[in-house]
């Protein structure tokens, strides 16, 4: 199985088995924060990037996606796929068509049985093209997810000048040039080998391996042009420098821990030019970045490693990085290089650094490196619904809007303004759905267009059309809180989460105490400081379910007494290491865990996930996509 092959099988994987809520990318602005939209037309496909599975969404009945993938040249076989994902509530996909055109918008190849997939097998030419997704006939499923993806491969060939006797001496170095592979043997008779190549000064070039099954101890030795030894920076089994002139450089090789006429080689390198970013091989040479929601990185040479630096602000949610998947060569560290393991929201403004390992996945699998370039999950950032106005000192913003961080400090961009689509009550709760829409509950009894009177035990859903300073949409019916025994003040909702990938996903805190329809039988009391989780959930104007305790508040030191407001999920894989953030209603003291109610709190470690987020009251949380210039 090549490289290239091995990444599609990854990345198909990855698709199937990771939060759709990280999965689903696109670049916001402050305009846009609805997963890949508007792709609508050719003019505003959405780049794919090669190798990532990309998710998409459904909103409306003529919805349709276009997706530009721009193809390098010597591409010997491209493969796309646009596979229906099932989903808990949901097992039964819903399928999709792929269409490929041409740069010219020519259509060059289709599937619409809804077998989902396009291969390739031909020598393509190098340019854009483009990709349209349709959904199958049938029923419109929103909440149902599509992953497309597109990979190639390309034969990149592999020339050896190989190990010529005599190249003892740097008089006799054989003759190589930037992309060979060296490799050959030694002997008792043959300690050492030396090539010569031609450099360029300012030239950033790398020793790498030619093949991650074969390491070899090779001790290299690196010459100018005048033969004073250069400087070689050493991580792994790779070597790096950037040459100092202009002229013929000289590498001398030797391996004295080889096995002497054995039969097998002693030494395999590639002699890789690498340019562009390079090195960024440690820390303090790492490139700087924007944060966003992907991260492009090119690995020059099999197994490289890079660092990136970026300027991250709090709240600031990475739930790919630090987790036990195929993701799990990217790591979060601090500005003075201590190790963020384990986090997945940023406690502050600051610089922060990214290192993203060469090998798959180093931690439990060392025999698969990536090489060329692969696009990861990068970042997203927590949404806000403040308890009154002017959040970050800005008159516009409204209790009942939702906004995010913009990059100066204290700013904040409005995500969802409240007035453009008739809501004119607080939005004391909401949740962003992977699909873009948005779940939420008002502070009291209001009439909503589409849907009549909404009550404050209501869940109702905001199905965008645009979101930011024009927010558009409709809403619909997703949780009427009296079917399923939400009817007193004290049953009012207040905090909502929604854990997509599980059979009973719902679960909500309340304004004070109440009681609701057990799943076991009788009635289930609970309080404002618990959470509750709805089971055999019928979602929509006529609701059913029953519930059971989730968070017992009155079990966790501090926490009983306090009322939880707000409540969001940094949803991970695997789900064990998922983080449920929480805002308190007032000053608290939990778990010996002081803060106010401007802070974001971490369950589990009780610890502060976010210590003064917000200059307003935090009435809701969500995570969703981030504010970008």
């Amino acid at each position: 199985m090549t490289r290239k092959l091995f990444l599609l099988v990854i990345v198909l994987l990855a698709a199937l088995v990771l939060p759709a809520r990280w999965l689903t990318i696109h670049a916001a602005t402050s305009t846009s924060f609805i997963p890949n939209e508007p792709n609508d037309t050719f003019a505003t496909a959405v780049t794919l990037p090669e190798g990532y599975a990309m998710t998409g969404y459904f909103l409306t009945a003529g919805d349709h996606d276009y997706y530009r993938v721009d193809v390098p040249a010597g591409v010997d076989e491209l493969f796309v796929d646009a596979s229906a994902l099932a989903y808990a509530q949901n097992p039964t996909p819903q399928p999709v068509t792929v269409r490929l055109y041409n740069g010219g918008h020519t259509l060059v190849a289709e599937d619409t049985s809804c077998a989902d997939d396009i291969w390739l097998t031909e020598p393509v030419a190098a340019g854009t093209y483009f990709l349209l997704i349709e959904h199958c006939a049938g029923p419109l499923d929103i909440d149902s997810p599509y992953t497309v993806s597109a990979a190639w491969n390309i034969d990149a060939g592999d020339h050896s000048p190989g190990d010529i006797e005599p190249n003892d001496t740097p008089a006799q170095a054989v003759a190589a040039a930037y992309g060979d592979h060296l490799r050959g043997y030694i002997s008792d008779t043959d300690t050492v080998d030396h090539y010569r190549f031609a450099a360029q000064a300012g030239d950033q070039i790398a020793l790498a391996l030619s093949d991650v099954a074969y390491r070899g101890d090779a001790v290299l030795v690196l010459y100018d042009p005048a033969m004073n030894p250069v400087a070689l920076q050493t991580d792994g089994w790779t070597s790096w420098a950037s040459l100092p002139t202009a002229g013929n450089y000289v590498l001398r090789i030797a391996v004295p821990g080889a096995d002497y006429d054995d039969g097998f080689i002693d030494y395999d390198l590639l002699l890789a030019l690498t340019g562009g970013d390079e090195p960024n091989n440690t820390r303090q040479t790492a490139t700087d970045v924007a944060f966003g929601q992907l991260l492009n990185v090119t690995h020059d040479y099999l197994c490289d490693t890079d660092w990136f630096r970026f300027q991250g602000r709090a709240g600031d949610v990475l739930a790919a990085v630090n987790t036990e998947t195929e993701v799990e060569n990217v790591h979060l560290y601090a500005a003075d290089g201590t190790s963020l393991y384990g986090r997945h929201v940023l406690p502050a403004d600051g610089v922060y650094y990214l290192k993203v390992e060469g090998f798959v996945n180093p931690a439990f699998d060392d025999s698969w490196c990536y090489e060329g370039p692969v696009t990861y999950p990068f970042g997203q950032s927590l949404w806000v619904s403040a308890a009154v106005d002017g959040l970050g000192g800005n008159a516009a913003i409204k209790r009942g809007d939702i906004a995010t961080r913009k990059d100066a400090a204290g700013q904040w961009q409005i995500v969802f303004d409240a007035s453009d689509v008739g809501i004119t009550q607080n939005v004391v709760a909401f949740e962003r759905l992977p699909n873009g829409s948005i779940l939420m509950s008002l502070a009291g009894l209001q009439t909503v267009p589409g849907l009549g009177k909404v009550m404050p035990q209501d869940i109702i859903r905001f199905v965008p059309t645009s979101l930011g300073d024009a927010t558009a949409g409709t809403f619909q019916w997703f949780l009427d809180g009296s079917d399923v025994g939400l009817t007193t003040a004290g049953e009012k909702i207040d905090a909502i989460y929604y854990q997509t990938g599980i059979a009973n996903p719902l679960r909500i805190s309340t304004r004070g105490a109440g009681a609701a329809p057990r799943t076991s039988g009788g009635m289930l009391k609970f309080a404002d400081e618990d959470t509750i989780n709805l089971v055999n959930g019928v979602f929509g104007a006529n609701s059913a379910g029953t519930w059971r305790m989730g968070l017992d508040g009155s079990t966790v030191p501090g926490l009983k007494g306090e009322d939880v407001s707000s409540l969001t999920l940094v949803q991970t894989y695997p789900e064990r290491d998922s983080q449920l953030l929480i805002g308190l209603d007032s000053a608290f003291t939990v778990s010996g865990t002081k803060g106010t109610p401007y802070d974001v709190l971490q369950e589990g470690t009780w610890q502060l996930a976010v210590t003064h987020l917000t200059d307003k009251k935090i009435d809701g949380l969500g995570i969703g996509d981030p504010w970008t210039p």
